[in-house]
């Protein structure tokens, strides 16, 4: 017969990994932004510039929640 283990609440690890799955998707979505905007096609580069803009700035908001997430968690 086993002793089940008491639960205990989630360490600070745990807690933070979801933010640093955030924040490394905002990382991924800036360089591939910005890797669009320097290597897309240039037959359409007013659509390539709006898109790279929206990929890159998206990877920045990421990043900003994942900061105010990792801080939030902290208290």
């Amino acid at each position: 017969m086993t002793i089940p283990v008491e639960r205990t609440s989630q360490t600070a690890e745990s807690a933070r990994s979801p933010v640093r799955g955030v924040l490394l998707g905002g990382i991924a979505l800036m360089i591939g932004g910005e890797l669009l905007c320097f290597f897309g096609a240039e037959a359409h580069a007013r659509l390539r510039d709006i898109v790279c803009h929206i990929v890159f700035y998206s990877g920045a908001a990421f990043i900003s929640g994942a900061v105010i997430f990792y801080f939030a968690g902290r208290r």
